[in-house]
Parts: structure tokens; sequence; C-alpha cells
């Protein structure tokens, strides 16, 4: 069968001990069937034993409420770091219809040991 596309996330290595996860998505047609729940277990597997990090970042809209939900389902806790959004942007990216700005997420891996 033809293969396509399903979801994406981006592993960024920022320190010694920490990474940050970027650029998740997954396709509105087949979420809710564990991709993202599979992808993110993957991108942590690949940080905690490519990059040997203890702690994972991510930032997510705050007005998201159900994937900050969905994320503190995965053991992740907010950090209280907020970062305004990048209104130099807009032109590229449309202007939000709402004041907009990115909560900081992680987690703390356990050790693979």
């Amino acid at each position: 069968g033809k293969r396509r596309l399903v979801g994406t996330i981006n592993v960024r290595q920022t320190s010694a001990t920490e990474a940050e996860l970027g650029m998740f998505s997954v396709d509105p047609d087949v979420q809710g069937g564990g991709v993202g729940g599979r992808l993110l277990e993957a991108a942590e597997l690949l940080a905690c034993e490519q990059f040997g990090v203890q702690r994972l970042l991510m930032n997510v809209l705050s007005v998201r409420s159900d994937l900050l939900a969905w994320y503190s389902r995965k053991g992740y806790e907010a950090t209280g770091i907020t970062e305004a959004f990048p209104m130099h942007l807009t032109d590229k990216i449309g202007t939000p219809k709402q004041a907009l700005e990115f909560s900081q997420i992680s987690k703390t891996m356990r050790s693979l040991q």
C-alpha cells in the first residue's frame, strides 16, 4: 500500500542533561489512534539513549488545555515558565484570533541503566 507521513517530532539536545521536543504534529485524520503516543515515546527514548539527557522540555500553546492534559498523562509537568507568541512571524503564519503564549512543560526521565 501507499505510505504517507502521519506525524512529526523534533528532538534537539540543548545541554548535557536536557533536550527540547518540538514541531510535534499528528495528522488530524489519525489522531486518537495512538500515533502521537508512539511518536512521543520514540522521541523520549532517542533523547535518553542517543543524547543521555535526563530532562525533556517542550513549549505548548497555553490555550490548548486538551494538549496540556494529554502531556500531563504522559508524565509532563508545567515549569511555570511562559514565552510570548512570536508575533513577528504573523506575516508567515497568520495573525492569532486571541492573545497567545507558550507554556513550558518538562519531564524528568528515569535512568535506563
